[in-house]
């Protein structure tokens, strides 16, 4: 049985009736093997498919919107909708068609991109009016509404670089933030009215600061009230933050920044939370208490609009207070408190409900689960429990009494939706709405009505489907099988099946592991390897999704690909995540350390010839693998690494380390360059020379240090590229460069 074959007859056996599509591709496709080369990876159309981004339900539920890719320049998205009833898709707007071309962002607008990796050009957000009947579509630094009824647009006059627009409930008016200060808008009068008026060079008004964007996932810093006569908001005073000198070097010259970056250790943004009313403009101040030095993760209203939520964080990152305040007072009560031995992960889990109590998601117990509060923050009654977690709450069905959540029961390599009850004395087994095993993404409605699910597995592309609150599949919005229309239908024949196992770290924690081989690998054959690494905490790559095409790209020039994830990696757990607290690049160098020696054992992989590769802090763990097991390892990438920890900020490295004054040794311990005499194989250094996120200043250190040391290295910088490689003929070269760094290290004869 040719490989082929054996693929197709595995495909069978894991898919069923779902096999004839992807049958009907490998039959297609040319008999022939084509090499999928990163030139083609590159191009267009995507070779992953045609795909929806954004998917999301309106809140009538008259039809769903989406993001689509366009058509021969997939760095740009227009904005589309389907409508259930009819069974129609439509393109509703694209960015030419309200600004008539392009507009240059803003520095805030370019910064807000950066912070939420998103790549693309043209509508990259938009919002619902909660009616469903309007779209607010911020593009440019203009403000565009679109109104269903008939098809109009509008722009809102007024200037550019507004920032965060929200509609009000009821559709008739948009806050946004301009100059630092939260203005409104009446929809119909079109006049702006200031909100606050001490917005300054270090006062903000109504945004969310780098630490809470870039650590926090909190996006937006102001929140309005249920009946639109209110707005709650957070004002942050950056003047404490030390200012850093970074250099942006692009192609046609250099720009000095200067840049309020909290470095661990260092002073961050003091934060308080006001509730502005709109008749009068009157503020109240919420009284959160006298210690400044504090995180604001979220901030939410009650279902009644009489209290503000609000979560309150020290700076040990040890508890997690969620307060309710009185607007109108501004007197705050705390509800409950959460506690931990290392830190406590952020989540956005509460849901208020309409009889005043909330649900809520702790991992008090170890693992992430649901727990019901009453209204003052008594009964904490468990709805989910055991060694299985909880994701996220997807939706509430509170006439139904069920929640939706996505989490895994069975296997953290997969994500699952569930339906769980709200009304037992006891938790019972939740119900699994989805029956594919693989990923499932959801996107739902509020009361749980319908729901989107994009999904993928190891053999199928993503997919999304809308479906209804009891998983019955209404319509496909994009079925992309792998039929012989499919981009990837060339490639199909040299294509990779990911392999699957677990290994044994060196205290017999089990660790999970993917792995994709040449397409043409033979079982006595040899072969290179190169372990994909990222290794940080809150992360996990080791998924039964279809992954990255990247990886089929290494397999098809010759290499095995292998991605572990170790002790740190989330979904297993919170005392498998907190295993590295006070000392990184410890426990995750032993655990892919114990990967590759799994590695070398293997009769078809190359025992000298196995490298290692990785960005940001999969570029730390590279350099630091390297460092410390310098003689095991052929040769290494590094990309945009953090070579010492003091040099990254205060929220994600003291979360992990503590403040600097608490764990001094645990810092230094946990840099590169106490080790970095170890590296004695080839290294490979690449970092963006506008990097906003990890400071250039991390890589020059680094090479510092290894001059010092006399250790030859290669380097690479992109000019103008921050810290997510936006352009993509730089992330070609990028991925060719690489290539050939491992060809000549790792391959006997060179491509």
């Amino acid at each position: 049985m040719n490989l082929l074959e054996r693929n197709m007859s595995i495909w069978t056996k894991r898919v069923g009736n779902l096999v004839a599509a992807v049958t009907i591709g490998f039959a297609a496709a040319p008999a022939a093997a084509e090499q999928l080369t990163f030139e083609r990876y590159h191009q267009d159309p995507p070779l992953h498919g045609p795909t929806v981004q954004g998917p999301r339900v309106a809140p009538d539920g008259a039809r769903v919107t989406y993001q689509r890719p366009r058509e021969g320049n997939s760095d740009v998205l227009d904005l589309w909708q389907f409508e259930p009833e009819s069974g129609e898709h439509s393109e509703l707007l694209r960015a030419e068609a309200l600004i008539g071309g392009t507009r240059k962002l803003s520095a805030e607008e370019k910064a807000r991109l950066e912070r939420e990796r998103i790549r693309e050009s043209g509508i990259t957000h938009y919002s619902f009016s909660d009616t469903g009947e309007e779209l607010l579509i911020p593009l440019g630094g203009s403000l565009f509404v679109y109104r269903f009824e008939d098809g109009s647009v509008f722009e809102l006059s007024g200037g550019n670089a507004r920032l965060d627009p929200k509609l009000s409930p009821g559709g008739k008016s948009v806050a946004f933030i301009q100059d630092r200060n939260l203005f409104l808008r009446d929809l119909a009068a079109d006049k702006p009215v200031q909100l606050t008026f001490d917005g300054s060079d270090t006062i903000v008004n109504g945004l969310a600061d780098f630490i809470a964007q870039e650590e926090m996932r909190r996006r937006y810093g102001f929140w309005w009230s249920p009946s639109g006569e209110q707005i709650a908001f957070i004002q942050y005073d950056e003047s404490p933050v030390q200012v850093i000198e970074r250099v942006a070097i692009g192609g046609d010259g250099a720009t000095l920044i200067e840049q309020r970056y909290p470095l661990a250790g260092t002073d961050n943004v003091k934060v308080r939370v006001g509730v502005v009313t709109i008749a009068t403009k009157a503020v109240t101040w919420a009284d959160i208490g006298e210690d400044a030095d504090i995180y604001i993760p979220r901030v939410d209203w009650d279902s009644s609009g009489n209290r503000v939520f609000v979560q309150l964080q020290p700076r040990e990152q040890d508890r997690l207070l969620l307060l309710a305040v009185d607007p109108t007072t501004g007197k705050a009560r705390t509800l409950l408190t959460e506690t931990s031995a290392t830190w406590i992960n952020l989540h956005e889990d509460l849901k208020p409900l309409s009889d005043g109590g909330f649900l809520w998601t702790s991992e008090r117990s170890g693992f992430n689960h649901v727990y019901l509060y009453e209204v003052d923050g008594r009964g904490a009654q468990p709805i989910t429990a055991g060694e299985w977690l909880v994701d996220k709450i997807e939706c509430v069905d509170e006439v139904g009494g069920t929640i939706l959540f996505t989490g895994w029961l069975e296997d953290p390599r997969t994500r699952q939706l569930y339906r769980a009850r709200l009304d037992g004395e006891e938790p019972s087994r939740p119900h699994l709405v989805t029956n594919q095993e693989g990923w499932h993404q959801i996107s739902s409605a509020e009361d749980c009505s319908l729901y989107l699910d994009t999904y993928s597995s190891p053999e199928q592309p993503p997919q999304t489907a809308l479906h209804d609150g009891s998983g019955e599949r209404l319509a496909w919005l994009e079925e992309n099988l792998l039929d012989e229309n499919h981009p990837y239908a060339p490639y199909l024949n040299t294509h990779s099946l990911s392999e699957f196992g677990t290994l044994k770290a060196e205290d017999g924690a089990e660790l999970y592991w993917r792995m994709i081989r040449p397409h043409d690998a033979r079982p006595d054959g040899s072969y290179p390897a190169i372990i994909m690494v990222y290794g940080g905490p809150g992360a996990q790559t080791v998924r039964r999704n279809w992954g990255s095409l990247r990886d089929q790209v290494w397999a098809d020039q010759g290499y095995i690909v292998f991605r572990l994830d170790n002790r740190g990696a989330s979904r297993r757990g919170h005392a498998f995540e907190a295993q590295l607290h006070r000392r990184l690049g410890n426990v995750e160098v032993a655990d892919q350390l114990a990967g590759l020696d799994f590695l070398k054992k293997l009769p078809y992989v190359q025992a000298d010839r196995i490298g290692v590769s990785g960005w940001s802090y999969g570029g730390f763990m590279s350099a630091i693998m390297l460092a410390k097991a310098g003689d095991q390892i052929a040769a290494g990438f590094v990309g945009a690494p953090v070579t010492d920890w003091g040099l990254y900020d205060t929220h994600y490295t003291e979360r992990y380390l503590d403040h600097p004054q608490d764990n001094a040794e645990g810092y230094e311990l946990s840099s590169v360059l106490p080790f970095i005499d170890g590296i004695v194989s080839p290294l490979f250094l690449v970092h963006g020379m506008a990097d906003d996120n990890v400071v250039f200043t991390n890589s020059t250190k680094f090479m510092q240090e290894m001059q010092r040391s006399n250790i030859p290295f290669e380097l690479m910088t992109y000019p103008g590229e921050t810290h997510f490689i936006r352009d993509r003929t730089a992330r070609l070269h990028l991925d060719r460069s690489v290539l050939r760094f491992f060809d000549r290290h790792l391959l006997r004869d060179a491509h």
